[in-house]
């Protein structure tokens, strides 16, 4: 558990694992966008640099391209019983 309470981070902390994936790849952003579908590499920035959030979707291309995938969790929160969250964990 983080310190933020989230078991595997906030949105931020998968994203900036996914920026690391990628520089350790030496892929550059435009490298990842053509491996996505994207053409523009500054869509790609929008989303390393926090400015635009991505949905699970964008995350799964992102993860792909750089040679990783994100899994989906179901898991019930601990003080809410009846509602459930999902959790990414990138690999």
């Amino acid at each position: 558990m983080t310190a933020t309470g989230h078991p595997l981070g906030t949105p931020e902390d998968v994203i900036a694992r996914l920026v690391h994936a990628r520089i350790t790849a030496g892929l550059s952003q435009a490298t990842v966008g053509q491996r996505m579908g994207t053409p523009h590499a500054s869509a790609i920035s929008a989303v390393e640099n926090h400015r635009r959030n991505p949905g699970l979707d964008w995350l799964t291309r992102y993860a792909t391209a750089v040679g990783h995938i994100i899994a989906v969790i179901p898991t019930p929160q601990e003080n809410q019983i009846g509602r459930a969250s999902c959790r990414e964990r990138v690999y």
